[in-house]
């Protein structure tokens, strides 16, 4: 049973260790999440889809720099 977890050796581990490349946070991809939407809503669940969506738009603001508001904020006079 070694084969079917990797990090303990098996040879999945070992065949793919040179082509992947190391992952910067832990977690879906964006990419992932936005195909979890797609199919949480397809699948009607709608409260699945309303979650990942705002982990994704709280991933995606992480990234902006600081002097960057929404552009809502800035016709509103709010901060973020």
């Amino acid at each position: 049973m070694g084969d079917a977890n990797p990090a303990i050796g098996g040879s999945l581990g070992s065949s793919l260790g040179s082509q992947q490349a190391p992952a910067p946070e832990s977690g879906p991809t964006d990419a992932e999440l936005e195909r979890g939407i797609l199919d949480a809503v397809r699948m009607g669940l709608a409260d699945v889809a309303r979650t990942l969506s705002v982990q994704l738009d709280h991933r995606r603001m992480a990234r902006v720099p600081d002097n960057v508001r929404p552009i809502g904020a800035a016709r509103h006079g709010g901060r973020s």
